[in-house]
């Protein structure tokens, strides 16, 4: 399910990415591009620890990841809310 995720997911990206490209940057395109890169490093990132850890540990690999996850929305939202008003005044 995670690596059809990540399709899905690359597809939406390249869809903002070309829409950026042609329209230029926006608040709303800035966000989502963010938003999508950090969805799909964690997927990709659940995959690979899902293959090495095995069946035994599967638990404690997705709660590293989940873990990995919630420091980076943490950490894009904080950049989103010091650099929008910055970068778009």
């Amino acid at each position: 399910m995670a690596i059809l995720t990540v399709l899905v997911s690359l597809y939406a990206l390249s869809a903002v990415i070309y829409r950026t490209v042609l329209g230029g940057m926006t608040i709303n395109r800035l966000a989502i591009l963010g938003w999508n890169s950090i969805n799909i490093a964690i997927l990709v990132l659940l995959v690979v620890r899902q293959f090495k850890a095995g069946r035994q540990a599967w638990v404690e690999s997705l709660r590293s990841v989940f873990g990995l996850a919630a420091n980076a929305y943490v950490v894009w939202t904080v950049f989103l809310i010091v650099a929008v008003p910055l970068l778009f005044r």
